[in-house]
């Protein structure tokens, strides 16, 4: 192509195109990188094992990322003008419905960690409904660039405050989770309860909130100092690392687990069927994701330590009038 022929804002357009492409495939590059590394081990932890409505929410959190690539992919590859306007906000679509599984898996876990405490689902519910109306407004809002014809069309990024405002609501959930997380996880290690999966939690906790907070913020400087049609170049990126951070907590949370998958771990009829009430769908998930927890938190308050000096004087009356007079 010859750039001689074209205005200086159609060059520059055809840049930003190329930028597209290129971040598009390093992203999805990374995405199938991660997902034949962890083949194996999500074979042995999640597919041998039984099949409930945790399975479910896996299979989207998991395969879902890989459909909305080949959408793009289809939607890059496509140089009609139908085309790319009818596709242009799909990969949009599949963003938003990512970001909201994972964080729904997010708020199961934290439910979990506090023992089912209903002020998790007071704080966590309205947050989650507040982030999904924003980027619900997002996606009605995208701005298409049409290329000359037999080029295509680049992706449409929100308007600047308003793509602030959409990576900003993801990031102040992730923020509260984080904060509940981090309390909760210090309260057990200040009372030297040894509950082994508190440490996979709070260190997964850690590594995933410093992802998160580099990625929104690279999103945000984006938004203020990057041209027009890449601001929102970052998206898809930010959307695999978190599909990424949540697939690896749990295979992590499944690693602890006791136990390894075996001939009576397959799935049986009774557990392909779902569950009808929402209380046994949640009641379900977190025996699959948290139930580990819950069990060994109560394990370990059974066992209560007592100095020396006071085993004595816990002893039936007839043991410690036995001893009196040894």
């Amino acid at each position: 192509m010859d750039s001689a022929h074209y205005a200086p804002s159609t060059v520059q357009h055809f840049n930003e195109l190329q930028g597209w492409k290129y971040y598009f495939m390093a992203t999805y590059t990374v995405l199938v990188y991660d997902w034949l590394t962890t083949l194996d081990i999500e074979v042995e932890r999640i597919w041998m094992r039984k099949r409930t409505f945790f399975t479910v929410l896996w299979a989207l959190i998991r395969y879902l990322p890989i459909l909305m690539f080949l959408s793009a992919t289809y939607y890059h590859l496509g140089t009609g003008e139908v085309r790319c306007h009818g596709l242009a906000t799909l990969p949009t679509i599949f963003v938003i419905i990512l970001l909201l599984i994972a964080h729904l898996i997010f708020l199961l876990r934290t439910y979990a960690l506090y023992g089912r405490a209903r002020i998790v689902v007071y704080v966590f519910v309205p947050a989650l409904v507040i982030e999904a109306g924003v980027l619900t407004w997002t996606a009605f809002d995208e701005r298409i660039t049409t290329l000359p014809k037999g080029y295509g069309c680049i992706p449409g990024s929100p308007r600047r405050v308003q793509g602030i405002v959409t990576w900003t609501a993801p990031f102040i959930f992730d923020c509260m989770i984080f904060t509940f997380t981090l309390v909760k996880s210090l309260k057990f290690l200040r009372e030297n309860q040894d509950v082994p999966i508190v440490h996979v939690v709070l260190r997964d906790g850690l590594v995933y909130f410093a992802l998160m907070f580099v990625s929104y913020s690279l999103n945000m400087f984006m938004y203020i100092f990057a041209p027009l049609g890449l601001q929102d170049i970052n998206a898809g990126f930010s959307t695999t690392i978190t599909v990424i951070s949540t697939c690896r907590l749990i295979l992590n949370l499944r690693a602890a687990t006791p136990g390894q998958a075996g001939p009576e771990d397959l799935p049986s009829r009774s557990h392909m069927s779902f569950l009808s009430k929402p209380s046994e769908l949640v009641s379900t998930f977190l025996t699959e994701i948290g139930g580990v927890l819950e069990s060994q938190v109560e394990r370990r308050q059974h066992y209560q330590e007592y100095p020396l000096q006071d085993i004595n004087d816990r002893q039936p009356p007839h043991r410690r009038q036995g001893r009196n007079n040894f």
